[in-house]
């Protein structure tokens, strides 16, 4: 193969000439200085094999890629350690850096970390075990993973590069290799083009954006936060830090937080008391642009948060705070002998992951139907909904801790940037020769909730080199709260990001509640933005409203085909001839064609699928059943070493590293969930299902 060198062979005079790369805006900084690039684009990426007498992963290749022109491959660690201390010699007489971007840098860096002293300030983690950015040497390496949140097959067939990366299947991952075993050229092929379609993708990526390396963002969020702290600048910098909440509001925030709603009507679940053949004609209808739709559509707060300093009555709240200011609140609620008003009630609202205290409680898969006493943190919006479900008084609920804003329209610079993403990915879907910025416009629409719902109270991740306990390898800095959110600098108020959800989370329960009311139509599951359901029910009697919502506020697109899409309106996704779930985040359905789809959590949905159908298909979805395809399970050597030993006749390097070993999954339900479907009757299950 042409353009690959052996490390031993390798000219560093090949590296030393590279030209440098002027300084742009976008500047990236360490904490001491600036840093100065190489103008390439590198790449670096390992293979590694499981050898099962040792219980360990070791290297048998690693390569490096110089931009486009030259690939240097090596077979030991040894043997990279030499090649970037003359590499760094080199850098460091220049006063130069090259950035060299790692596919899953997590993964490399969890063997690399015994091979080098490791300064905290110099790897930035996003979370344990999840690795960013680490300046090594004169190296720096950058997480193209968590840049592009793509697989490195997507990302380099997206943009069509001339190496994409090659079949896994057909490369055998299984075979067990060692430093000195003899690579056929397809192997070596497979290998080398993992860094030569990563760095072409790259700069495909940073030509379509027109970025550099001092420009490029780190993460796949990033894109969108540019844009957002551009059009938040034209707002003012005033008015924007003014929003920004206080540590009280905060910590009240990050109570209240909560994502998409996902859950199964009990009444609907495989009963293992009450054995039922699956639904039939189950539909579905998803809800489109769900985000973007509120953020254009809907009030957020707009104003910095009061404390409300008096004690505050259940009827006061709703009948002045509510009807009549009509405030953006965020409160303690806690609530005595809580009830559901309708037993039936197909999807209750309070979720038990997010009460800070309970007890005498009944759930349903998480969620509360009943409860001697029950402490969560809401929003005036998660507190309509529990008005509506739930039986309050004055009687039985104590507010406190009760912060008010005014509600207004986010910005409309930003609500224009939001319509713009949402235009230009309308007008580009399905248009020969356009899926790259599809994609990009997609991602940004999808960003700006990222964005807005990152914790800016978050801790930094430590990296430990000598941990004192194996819980120590990554650990929070510990500073003080009031420290972090004072130098956080989010590209939007953290309110927004929970306005966001719960506003969403809002907008779909009206949905549940109208199929459920309706008594031709029963709900059956839903999932952040889907409804699924049995029976007639008019989606044109929730759409009008809602598009017409969307003409009002301009959140809408035309396709190529002339044809007019509106943000929030139900789109109708087809009817399935069956279907089964036990529980949030586990059904299976059988499409017109007869072909059985699954969505189990912790189970590859092909894969699983496939697995199902030779076990029995719907007659082996049940409680007990064990997925063995294409489920794995990660475990880590952590001791930092590095040393050399003999297996079967190799030499072999041991340093710190993890095995991704075949697992299993098996379907289970908790305790309560099983007691709860056991009590409930045939007679109203049977009830439930024949409503329609």
């Amino acid at each position: 193969m042409n353009n690959i060198v052996h490390v031993e062979d390798f000219d560093f005079n090949i590296l030393a000439a590279l030209p440098d790369l002027p300084r742009g805006s976008g500047n990236q900084r360490t904490r001491k200085k600036l840093r100065y690039y190489k103008a390439a684009v590198c790449a670096f990426d390992t293979e590694t094999s499981y050898i099962e007498q040792i219980d360990r992963q070791t290297l048998y290749i690693w390569q490096f890629q110089i931009d486009e022109a030259l690939t240097v491959i090596g077979r030991t660690w040894s043997a990279f350690l030499t090649f970037w201390r003359t590499a760094c010699d080199i850098l460091e007489e220049q006063d130069k850096y090259i950035v060299v971007y790692v596919h899953n840098l997590s993964y490399e860096f969890q063997f690399m970390r015994s091979l080098f002293h490791v300064e905290p300030d110099d790897l930035f983690c996003i979370k344990s075990r999840r690795v960013l950015r680490w300046i090594c040497g004169r190296f720096e390496f950058r997480c193209s993973y968590l840049q592009t949140n793509m697989s490195l097959d997507a990302f380099t067939h997206k943009f069509g590069v001339k190496h994409g990366k090659l079949s896994g299947k057909e490369f055998d991952y299984k075979k067990v290799r060692y430093a000195d075993t003899p690579l056929s050229d397809r192997e070596l092929e497979y290998c080398v083009n993992d860094v030569r379609g990563l760095v072409e993708a790259l700069k495909a990526e940073m030509s379509r954006d027109a970025d550099t390396l001092y420009t490029i963002p780190l993460t796949s969020t990033g894109y969108v936060r540019r844009e957002v702290k551009a059009v938040l600048r034209q707002w003012g910098r005033h008015r924007l830090a003014e929003l920004m909440p206080v540590r009280e509001v905060y910590q009240l925030l990050r109570e209240a937080f909560r994502g998409g709603n996902t859950h199964a009507n009990r009444y609907f679940v495989k009963n293992p008391e009450y054995p039922l053949p699956p639904v039939e004609d189950v539909h579905s209808a998803d809800r489109s642009s769900s985000y973007p739709d509120v953020q254009v559509n809907y009030m957020f707060p707009m104003s910095p948060f009061k404390r409300v300093l008096s004690d505050v009555s259940y009827s006061r709240l709703k009948d002045h705070y509510i009807k009549r200011r009509g405030y953006a609140l965020l409160f303690r609620l806690e609530i005595t002998d809580l009830r559901l008003r309708d037993k039936f009630n197909p999807c209750p609202y309070i979720s038990l992951d997010k009460c800070h205290r309970i007890s005498g409680k009944q759930t349903d898969n998480g969620r509360i139907l009943k409860a001697d006493h029950v402490s969560i943190t809401v929003t005036d919006i998660d507190f309509g909904i529990i008005d509506k479900q739930y039986v309050l008084s004055d009687d039985n609920v104590i507010i406190s801790d009760l912060y008010f804003s005014r509600y207004d329209y986010l910005p409309e610079e930003l609500r224009a940037l939001v319509k713009h993403f949402y235009s230009e990915k309308t007008a580009l879907k399905g248009v020969a020769g356009k899926a790259l910025y599809y994609d990009k416009y997609k991602n940004l629409i999808n960003a700006v909730y990222g964005c807005s719902a990152q914790d800016p109270g978050k801790d930094n991740i430590i990296y430990n080199e000598n941990p004192t306990d194996e819980n120590g390898l990554y650990t929070f800095e510990g500073k003080d709260l009031d420290d972090i959110l004072y130098h956080a600098r989010p590209s939007q108020p953290y309110q927004w990001g929970v306005w966001t959800t719960a506003r969403a989370r809002e907008r779909l329960q009206i949905m549940i509640d109208a199929v459920h009311e309706n008594p031709d139509s029963e709900f059956v599951y839903t999932d952040t933005d889907s409804v699924k359901y049995i029976g007639d029910f008019d989606l044109e009697s929730i759409n009008a409203e809602l598009q017409q919502i969307s003409i009002d506020h301009g959140a809408y697109a035309d396709d190529i085909h002339g044809n007019r899409h509106y943000m929030g309106v139900y789109e109708y996704e087809g009817t399935y001839k069956r279907f089964e779930t036990l529980g949030a985040k586990s059904y299976v359905y059988e499409d017109d064609s007869g072909d059985l789809h699954i969505t189990i959590a912790g189970v590859p949905k092909k894969a699983g699928a496939a697995e199902l159908v030779r076990m029995g298909g719907f007659d082996a979805y049940a409680v007990g059943t064990v997925f063995h395809d294409g489920v794995t399970e990660t475990h880590y050597n952590d001791e930092r070493q590095f040393k050399r030993m003999i297996v079967d006749g190799h030499v072999v390097e041991l340093t710190s590293d993890l095995i991704i070993r075949d697992s299993f999954h098996k379907i289970g339900f908790a305790s309560d969930y099983k007691i709860l479907l056991e009590n409930l009757t045939h007679a109203d299950i049977e009830n439930i299902r024949k409503r329609c």
